[in-house]
C-alpha cells in the first residue's frame, strides 16, 4: 500500500490487525453464548470463550501491549527489524561524539601512513647482518614511535577543540566492536607499541635483535588491523558503513590508492 511505512518489515503484523482478531473471537463467542437459553451453559461457553481469545498468542501479545510499556517499544523495534519482542531488551548504542570519532578516523589513517615506512626501514636494518643490532637502535625506533603519538595526540586534540560539529553517532554493540575498538587500538597503537616494548625489557628482555623483531611485527598487526576495518567498512552496505566512510573521507579514490599499497605490501 501506498501508505505503509518504508522502514516495517514484510510479514509482521500489526498490534491492531491482533486485536481486531482477539476481538472477533470475544464477539463470535459471546453471540454464541447470549444465544443459550441455559444460563450455566451459557456463562460456560461465555468464559470459555474469553479464556480462549485471550490465552491465545493474539490474545497474550494484546494485554502485554496494553498493560506494559517494554512490550510496546520492543513490539515497535521488532516491527523495524528488531528482536522478537518478550526478550531481554537490546542494550543501549554506544554514543560517541562524531568529532571525537573523526579524529580517531584521522589518526588511524596517518598511523596508516607513517607505520609502513618504519617498519620497511627496520626491516632493512635487520638484513645488515655485518652490523649487529644494538640498544641504540631499539631506543631510535621507539623515540619514533614515541614522537608519532605525541603528534596524533595533539593532532586529534586541535581537531576536536576546533570543530564546531554537536552531532553524537550512536553505534550498536557489533558496530562498536567491528569499527570503533580497531580504530581507537590503531590511532593508540605507536603508544601500545612502545609500552609492550618497555615490558619486555623491564622484565628481563635484553636482545635487542628480538626486541626490534617484536616491534616490527606489531607495526604490521597495526596496519593489517586498520586495512582490515577500512575492507570490512567499504564491503559492508547500509547507513553505518556509509556514515563510517563519510567520516574518513574515503573517496573512490583514496579507496583505490588504499587498496592499491594494500596489494603493493602483500
Amino acid at each position: 500500500m501506498f501508505w505503509r511505512d518504508p522502514s516495517i518489515v514484510k510479514g509482521t503484523s500489526s498490534i491492531w490487525s491482533v486485536m481486531f482478531s482477539v476481538l472477533a473471537i470475544l464477539v463470535i463467542a459471546w453471540i454464541i453464548a447470549l444465544n443459550i437459553s441455559d444460563p450455566i451453559w451459557r456463562w460456560s461457553v461465555a468464559g470459555i470463550g474469553t479464556i480462549v481469545a485471550f490465552g491465545s498468542p493474539g490474545g497474550l501479545t494484546c494485554l502485554y501491549w496494553i498493560f506494559s510499556p517494554r512490550f510496546r517499544k520492543q513490539h515497535r523495534a521488532y516491527r523495524r527489524g528488531g528482536p522478537l519482542p518478550g526478550g531481554p531488551d537490546a542494550p543501549e548504542p554506544i554514543r560517541i561524539p562524531r568529532k571525537q570519532f573523526h579524529a580517531w578516523a584521522n589518526g588511524a589513517m596517518k598511523v596508516l601512513h607513517e607505520l609502513p615506512p618504519l617498519s620497511t626501514g627496520a626491516k632493512f636494518r635487520l638484513q645488515l647482518t655485518d652490523q649487529p643490532i644494538v640498544s641504540a637502535d631499539v631506543e631510535d625506533l621507539v623515540g619514533k614511535l614515541a614522537e608519532m603519538q605525541r603528534k596524533i595526540n595533539n593532532e586529534a586534540e586541535w581537531e576536536i577543540n576546533d570543530s564546531k560539529d554537536g552531532q553524537i553517532t550512536e553505534w550498536d554493540r557489533t558496530s562498536h566492536a567491528c569499527f570503533v575498538v580497531p580504530t581507537i587500538q590503531t590511532v593508540n597503537a605507536p603508544k601500545n607499541i612502545c609500552d609492550s616494548v618497555l615490558f619486555m625489557v623491564n622484565n628481563g628482555a635484553r636482545r635487542s635483535d628480538l626486541i626490534l623483531k617484536l616491534i616490527i611485527a606489531e607495526m604490521d598487526v597495526a596496519v593489517a588491523r586498520w586495512y582490515m576495518v577500512l575492507n570490512a567498512t567499504w564491503n559492508t552496505s547500509g547507513p553505518m558503513a556509509t556514515a563510517l566512510l563519510a567520516t574518513m573521507g574515503m573517496t573512490p579514490e583514496k579507496k583505490a590508492e588504499l587498496e592499491r599499497q594494500n596489494g603493493n605490501q602483500a
